[in-house]
């Protein structure tokens, strides 16, 4: 799995409040088992208004779902990104991955995953800003390998 990850606090306290860039399948899919942990402050922000609506519909009532653009510095103030264990940029978008998780971290979020397709962009984020960039190809292809 082509996962980067540093420090050793990335264990040291256990992960309750989440914000999610994005809120296509895998962040809803992600949410409603992050949900069913119970005790997590889950929120998703995406910047399609339908399908914020669409979102709203599918999760539970305590997932907050909101209507924003997760590269402006001041949505990600207003909702907390400096209080969040852990900020999860999963759009279809590498660059908006990449600059939305650089940004969180940079504003006060403790731990940055970002999801990103293309690996080399996956392998130059080793060791950088971002705490975890996954690379779906690659992960797919370690399972296979481990099968």
């Amino acid at each position: 799995m082509a996962v980067s990850a540093g420090g050793a606090d990335m264990v040291a306290r256990p992960v309750r409040r989440v914000m999610m860039a994005g809120g296509g399948r895998v962040a809803l899919r992600l949410a409603n088992q992050l949900n069913k942990r119970g005790n997590l402050q889950i929120k998703i922000v995406d910047i399609n208004a339908n399908r914020c609506v669409d979102l709203a519909s599918q999760l539970p009532s305590d997932v907050l779902v909101l209507h924003g653009d997760t590269v402006d510095e001041d949505l990600l103030e207003e909702e907390g990104v400096a209080d969040m264990d852990m900020f999860l940029a999963l759009t279809d978008d590498d660059e908006d991955n990449i600059m939305a998780a650089m940004l969180a971290k940079r504003l006060g979020a403790r731990r940055v995953m970002a999801l990103i397709n293309r690996r080399s962009y996956a392998d130059m984020l080793n060791g950088g800003m971002i705490d975890i960039a996954v690379s779906p190809a690659q992960t797919v292809i370690g399972e296979l390998l481990t099968h």
